[in-house]
């Protein structure tokens, strides 16, 4: 949707697969880590520079194969020294608007190393860094770090290997969301659904997921709060692939992302705009879910400032 310059696709949930998996589920030591010098810490870095926190030092050793891809494109190289030089925040965090100053990787090979180090960091390796916020890959938000003490998860009868991973990773790290959603009659229906257009090769995945939506509306923040969850946080077991747009939405925007589409109102703005081609079009969305328009406005106002591939 087109709102002040700012464009998100009216589904929301853009460039990946592993879905189907998702929907079922209702390091090396040569690698010089980011920040350092031979294997030491680098003195030119500020003393709360992020990549000098236990975090950063952690995600870089759990993550060395991607760290490794990422720092053999320049781009993508110049963009985690940014961000590791960015002062730190007592979360452990690179400081949001110094993050989203950091020039962005430029070409496919830069964007896509970033992204699987992104998916180590959030969904893979990285998410068990003690040192990191709630050993949750760096996110605060709840609904990213949720308790699972004593996951269950059944793969069902056609179960295999990479099933098995993603169905166990969601258990133990969107429980809530996921019990949550299987206990409402429509969210269940909705997620069935757009489980439907992702087996069905002959659809057109999006076409079919709005009209999911656009029946059951009344479940789309529920469902959205436990899908971006599991594209989240099992990114890595569960097949997802992002584009450069979901790579900044799931990270960078995150909390703000999360905030307004597990919103039933902010959701059903947002899928609303997305259909209009006039202004007029989106201020009749507006007037009409009007409940959802903070949280709209504040997932906005990040992708508008840090998410230069959603423009």
């Amino acid at each position: 949707m087109r709102r002040s310059g700012v464009w998100v696709t009216s589904v929301g949930f853009v460039g990946f697969v592993g879905i189907a998996m998702v929907y079922a589920a209702c390091a090396s030591p040569d690698v010089t880590p980011v920040g350092t010098v031979d294997g030491e810490m680098d003195g030119s870095l500020a003393g709360d520079a992020w990549a000098a926190t236990g975090c950063a030092r952690c995600v870089s050793a759990s993550c060395a194969a991607e760290s490794a891809r990422c720092r053999a494109e320049p781009t993508c190289a110049r963009y985690l020294d940014c961000r590791g030089a960015c002062p730190s925040t007592a979360e452990q965090a690179p400081e949001g608007d110094c993050a989203a100053a950091c020039e962005a990787p430029a070409g496919s090979a830069a964007v896509a190393a970033l992204g699987e180090l992104e998916r180590c960091r959030t969904g893979g390796a990285g998410t068990a860094c003690a040192d990191c916020p709630a050993s949750g890959g760096g996110f605060r938000h709840p609904v990213l770090t949720q308790r699972c003490d004593d996951p269950s998860w059944d793969a069902g009868p056609d179960a295999n290997a990479e099933r098995e991973g993603c169905q166990r990773c969601v258990a133990e790290r969107c429980c809530g969301s996921r019990d949550r959603c299987r206990a409402d009659v429509e969210c269940t229906a909705l997620q069935d659904c757009n489980g439907d257009c992702s087996n069905d090769a002959g659809v057109d995945y999006a076409t079919c997921s709005n009209g999911c939506y656009a029946a059951r509306p009344g479940a789309s923040g529920m469902h959205d709060e436990f899908l971006l969850c599991a594209v989240i946080r099992c990114a890595e077991p569960c097949g997802v692939r992002y584009d450069t747009c979901s790579q900044c939405l799931y990270t960078t925007c995150a909390n703000e992302w999360i905030d307004c589409m597990s919103d039933t109102s902010c959701n059903t703005l947002f899928r609303c705009r997305g259909t209009c081609q006039t202004d007029a079009c989106r201020d009749e969305c507006e007037a009409a879910h009007a409940a959802g328009a903070d949280k709209s406005a504040k997932a906005l106002l990040c992708v508008a400032n840090a998410c230069k591939g959603c423009l």
